[in-house]
């Protein structure tokens, strides 16, 4: 999920409210085939839709690396994509003092992407039982996605156009040596206090579906510091990666309305500007630079 690769975000190039990127061409990660492209971020609903329906459908479920199998598709799903970019309108940005704490969190966004990454021995509650938070790694990546499709090792064209009607949703634990500090990811901290972390956790833990209150369901498993649980939210176009990861963070306290939110650069403009209030020196660019 780490591992670099894909597309090359070009030196110097703005995602805060300018460009989102997109890889049109490629699979995975390794492709020398792979094509970055630039793209506003308030274009037409038509293209942003077909930016959106590329990177679901080029997924790969081990890295979430974006990228489409075939490029003729989207130009084929532009009118769908239209229709789901219709309700991603700008998002209303805090602009009032924030909370702040000693404890610091990661927002990390790939491409389309955003998860939550925290220090593995900060994990309280029961989510510090659940494999593979018990590996010993450093830190614990926390993300949200279509059950079908993680699960599915083979997820072709069927499965990605399933992923954008209501179903099943499943949570990713990753745990990793270190943050992914590459050109191909923007990462933003932020600080909170104890019990605002412990609610995020909360969050994440009552996501899981515990089918009888505890029992945790293993959907999927890449490697086993790589793993997917059913989860209890129903994943579609509309209730995606980046909702859940407005939606986590508002459960810790932090100023954020996740209604209308698709796009990772959604998440990411409000989380900068959340760490800018709490102190300029907390901020980063979001180039990741």
């Amino acid at each position: 999920m780490v591992s670099p690769g894909g597309a090359r975000r070009p030196p110097g190039l703005p995602v805060r409210g300018l460009y989102a990127q997109c890889r049109l061409f490629g699979r995975s990660p390794g492709h020398s085939r792979g094509l970055g492209l630039p793209l506003p971020a308030q274009m037409p609903g038509i293209l942003r839709g077909a930016f959106f329906l590329s990177a679901l459908i080029g997924t790969d479920r081990r890295t979430r690396s974006p990228g489409i199998r075939t490029p003729g598709l989207v130009f084929g799903l532009c009118v769908i994509g239209g229709i789901l970019s219709a309700c991603a309108g700008s998002q209303p940005i805090p602009t009032r003092s924030v909370q702040t704490g000693n404890v610091e969190i990661a927002v990390i966004a790939r491409d389309w992407h955003t998860e939550i990454g925290l220090l593995t021995n900060q994990v309280s509650g029961p989510l510090a039982t659940v494999d593979p938070t018990t590996s010993g790694a450093r830190y614990l990546l926390i993300g949200f996605g279509d059950r079908a499709y993680f699960a599915d090792h083979d997820a072709g064209f069927g499965t990605a156009m399933a992923a954008l009607f209501p179903g099943p949703s499943a949570v990713q634990l990753t745990t990793v040596g270190a943050l992914p500090e590459d050109a191909d990811h923007t990462i933003v901290r932020l600080h909170l206090p104890q019990e605002a972390l412990d609610r995020i956790l909360e969050f994440a833990w009552n996501s899981l579906d515990r089918r009888d209150g505890t029992t945790l369901t293993r959907v999927a498993a890449y490697g086993d510091q790589n793993v997917f649980y059913a989860g209890r939210q129903t994943y579609d176009s509309f209730y995606n990666c980046n909702t859940w990861t407005a939606d986590a963070l508002r459960a810790g306290g932090f100023p954020f309305e996740p209604s209308g939110i698709l796009f990772a650069s959604q998440v990411m403009e409000q989380v900068q500007r959340i760490a800018s209030l709490q102190a300029p020196e907390n901020a980063v660019k979001l180039t990741g630079q």
